[in-house]
């Protein structure tokens, strides 16, 4: 079977998607069809024309921004760079 590389054009950036696993207040974990679609993801390729994040990056975006594909059984969300709204980083970055 062949191997694809994704690859964004233009100002384009590809994101997987990062699920929060759903847990209730009374600790009941809820399954996967009940979860919303992730408004977070982790930056795995870009654009030729991408020049505010990075690849690793964590971004956040509007639930049902972009587009949802799938390569090789894994699924990405590719948006401009624009429709990401910020960057998440651990505690341990985070400037004070």
């Amino acid at each position: 079977m062949t191997k694809y590389r994704l690859e964004p054009t233009g100002n384009r950036v590809a994101l997987a998607p990062i699920q929060d696993e759903m847990v209730t207040k009374g600790g009941i974990v809820l399954p996967d069809v009940a979860a919303r679609r992730p408004a977070r993801g982790k930056v795995v390729a870009l654009g030729p024309d991408c020049t505010t994040y990075r690849i690793g990056d964590i971004g956040l975006f509007p639930r049902y921004a972009g587009v949802e594909v799938e390569v090789d059984q894994d699924i990405y969300i590719i948006l401009a760079e624009h429709e990401l709204l910020a960057r998440v980083y651990p505690e341990e970055n985070v400037l004070s």
